[in-house]
């Protein structure tokens, strides 16, 4: 997927030459604010990569401004104005921006700059959430060790997953030989609303088994769904998952006594998620909810003997 800009100039004229620039060099320019209202507006709308602003604008807000407002959404900011005097640019440091282009620049300075400003957020963002899910998985880990309830113990796995690993909902789903091969969920948390209640899953060869749940049960293998949206393997469950901001999703084998018994399936509120090292980290945890299953039912049949 290509980098997402929003263009925030006042000068149409100016706003046109960029934007055909950007496009030109293979930038997705969402759309183009005029002033600072609109592009708050059009950032939450469509949370860019990146926000070309700049800093006089007409109206209320001005682009430091806009950018304060804008900054919860954790999108990088590249000003760009004519205005190089220190009181604008101290302004403009309080925002941290990414980069501070002085008008009129060479198309060469704005091109390394966006580049520049998407390479370190996506660095950034890549070391965060790196650092969120080791946690995660520290955490599930030692919910595993100090809690003995099996259905407490799943929810709080479902839990972790969505309060520390930042997924938008997780769930546990059991497969069952019953004649649909449907999947009984035995945990769930999240941002779910009822999702589970509304749709239809399954491990069976139908189109409600192609999901990631369905599919990762028959295969043993992890399934990712990178774009809900687009995906056709996603269609019976397309319109509910994007209501809800599920963006992607990944379905991870549940193991027992070598015999796939079901998945652990988490949606992102991030289109592409789910990079090498995040799916390795997932599947260990999908193998520790594995290993905790497989010990508590050694445990209940050596009981029964």
């Amino acid at each position: 997927m290509g980098v997402r800009i929003l263009l925030v100039e006042d000068e149409a004229i100016t706003a046109m030459d960029l934007q055909r620039k950007l496009e030109f060099w293979g930038y997705d320019v969402v759309g183009v604010a005029y002033s600072g209202e609109t592009a708050v507006e059009l950032a939450q709308k469509h949370h860019p990569d990146l926000i070309l602003m700049d800093i006089v604008l007409k109206g209320p807000l001005n682009g430091v401004d806009a950018a304060k407002e804008i900054r919860s959404l954790d999108i990088p900011v590249v000003f760009l104005s004519a205005h190089s005097e220190g009181s604008t640019m101290e302004r403009a440091r309080e925002v941290e921006p990414y980069g501070y282009l002085i008008k009129p620049f060479d198309e060469k300075e704005l091109l390394f700059s966006i580049e520049l400003a998407v390479q370190r957020h996506r660095s950034q963002l890549q070391t965060k959430k790196l650092n969120r899910n080791l946690r995660m998985l520290s955490d599930c880990n030692q919910a595993i060790v100090r809690i003995n309830d099996p259905e407490k113990l799943l929810r709080e796995v479902c839990r972790i997953i969505v309060e520390v690993g930042g997924y938008r909902m997780a769930w546990i789903g059991l497969a069952e030989n019953d004649e649909e091969r449907s999947v009984r969920p035995a945990a769930e948390y999240g941002f779910h609303e009822g999702y589970l209640d509304s749709v239809t899953i399954r491990w069976d060869d139908s189109i409600y088994g192609e999901g990631p749940t369905g599919r990762s049960i028959r295969e043993g293998e992890p399934v990712i769904i990178r774009d809900t949206g687009e995906d056709p393997r996603f269609t019976p469950w397309r319109d509910r998952a994007v209501e809800r901001g599920f963006m992607s999703v990944i379905g991870l084998p549940l193991t027992v006594k070598g015999e796939t018994i079901g998945a652990l399936t988490v949606y992102s509120g991030e289109r592409d998620a789910f990079d090498e090292e995040e799916v390795k980290l997932l599947m260990e945890l999908a193998g520790d909810v594995s290993f905790y299953i497989e010990s508590r039912e050694i445990l209940k049949e050596m009981e029964e003997r």
